[in-house]
């Protein structure tokens, strides 16, 4: 039988996507359309002419904290779907980033 997973509902970007600006967390590529993710207002990478801009940056789920892509990996394993998590970001502010926290339920795939 299937195993499933419980996820956000967004496609994780390359950990250096993050170095490159000084942080350390889980890039956001993507988020899927009407996910939980995007429910809760998480936003993925921008594209300003050929340039990626950075959008939100997964630094921790509940008392997890998150450094890299594979942290959010784990971070996420002991949950179910249908469970409520907090997710901390990084995220654009007018000024520089700001640090957030939003409430997500997750939801399953088959893995």
């Amino acid at each position: 039988g299937d195993v499933e997973r419980a996820v956000l509902g967004i496609t994780p970007g390359r950990d250096v996507l993050a170095r490159d600006e000084g942080l350390a967390g889980a890039v956001i590529f993507s988020v899927f359309a009407t996910g939980p993710a995007e429910r809760a207002g998480l936003q993925g990478l921008g594209v300003v002419g050929k340039k990626y801009t950075l959008g939100d940056v997964i630094v921790g789920i509940d008392d997890h904290e998150v450094r890299s892509q594979s942290d959010l990996y784990r971070a996420l394993e002991p949950y179910r779907a249908g469970d409520e998590v907090e997710v901390k970001v990084n995220r654009p502010a007018r000024q520089g980033r700001r640090n957030e926290t939003v409430r997500v339920r997750l939801v399953a795939v088959a893995r």
